[in-house]
């Protein structure tokens, strides 16, 4: 007859179904995967658009900023050319520029 703390020690230690070492190092250099693997074409593809997009986004968004900064510093952007021509505008047809929520009421 087994004593209850043997069930529970056999319970805990039981059968387990994967079949390999918990210790089971990975064989190859990334995830696991053998160095002689055959690389497809469309992976060879799909690394190329993504890490390059990457690259590209990153150059054009240090080109960016190198033009918008000194266009900002000296009062030359362009959204500031169009919020003068947004009052000339607005000049020219008499309205006034001057935001006033719609629920507004002057006392």
């Amino acid at each position: 007859m087994r004593s209850p703390l043997g069930a529970v020690r056999s319970a805990s230690s039981g059968h387990h179904d994967d079949h390999h070492d918990d210790s089971n190092e990975p064989g190859g250099p990334l995830f696991g995967l053998k160095s002689g693997r055959k690389i497809y074409l469309w992976e060879v593809i799909w690394c190329i658009g993504i890490y390059g997009g990457i690259g590209l986004m990153i150059v054009a968004d240090f080109v960016r900023t190198k033009q918008v900064l000194p266009a900002l510093e000296r009062g030359d952007a362009p959204s500031q050319h169009a919020r003068q021509e947004a009052i000339r505008r607005l000049e020219a047809r008499g309205e006034d520029f001057a935001y006033l929520p719609p629920n507004y009421r002057s006392t």
